[in-house]
């Protein structure tokens, strides 16, 4: 009678086992899926993340392109003058020298360089803004000179033309002057009607100077 409870026995134990193993590989399975789940959220919130921060980085940029768009309109403000103004310029061949400094101020000299060539037709002619005001215009090869006071100054070269796109042309420099010194600053234009280059920049006295000596003063007048 003894043998039928273990011959019982031994024929359940394996199914026991076999339901012990399915239970832990179902909860394995489980514990897998769980921690496949957990990746992939990570993995979306690292997404989102990276989204977010590329919208911020985005937005920065715009912001400091539009900042810089900013701030060259402020040069172009704080040296040129108003858009409407135009001058009437002629050269003084008579004249190649320059005043004497007055006490306390400074001078400015601009000098238009065009280099070797004739003016024939219409002359190129430049307005000189200083500090956000017209102050006269050069015409062709020729110069001319003010006096202004000790400290920063923004000096503007913009193009006259009767024709639009060369009035777009416009060069830009910064000094800071001192008491009883001469500036020079000389623009020039490079190219063709395809393309176009303006520059201003602060030369050497020496070769100030000698433009002054070669190139006659420019006097003009505002038009009304």
């Amino acid at each position: 009678m003894r043998l039928r409870p273990l011959l019982l026995l031994f024929f359940l134990q394996p199914v026991v086992f076999a339901q012990d193993a399915a239970q832990q590989a179902s909860q394995m399975a489980t514990q897998q899926a769980e921690r496949d789940a957990a990746e992939a959220q990570r993995q979306n919130d690292a997404a989102i993340a990276a989204h977010q921060q590329a919208v911020r980085n985005t937005q920065t940029v715009g912001s400091a392109a539009s900042a810089s768009g900013q701030e060259q309109f402020a040069g172009v403000a704080a040296a040129c003058g108003p858009k409407k103004v135009n001058f009437d310029a002629k050269r003084d061949d008579s004249q190649h020298s320059l005043p004497q400094v007055e006490p306390g101020k400074a001078q400015l000299v601009v000098i238009q360089d065009m280099g070797v060539m004739a003016c024939l037709g219409v002359c190129i002619t430049t307005k000189i803004g200083v500090d956000g005001a017209w102050v006269g215009a050069i015409q062709h090869n020729s110069y001319f000179s003010l006096s202004i006071d000790p400290g920063e100054h923004h000096v503007c070269a913009n193009r006259q033309s009767h024709f639009s796109r060369a009035n777009q042309m416009v060069a830009l420099a910064h000094f800071t002057a001192e008491g009883g010194k001469v500036y020079y600053l000389r623009t020039r234009t490079f190219g063709d009607r395809e393309q176009a280059l303006m520059d201003l920049d602060q030369v050497d006295s020496d070769e100030g100077r000698y433009l002054v000596s070669l190139y006659p003063l420019s006097v003009s007048h505002s038009k009304p």
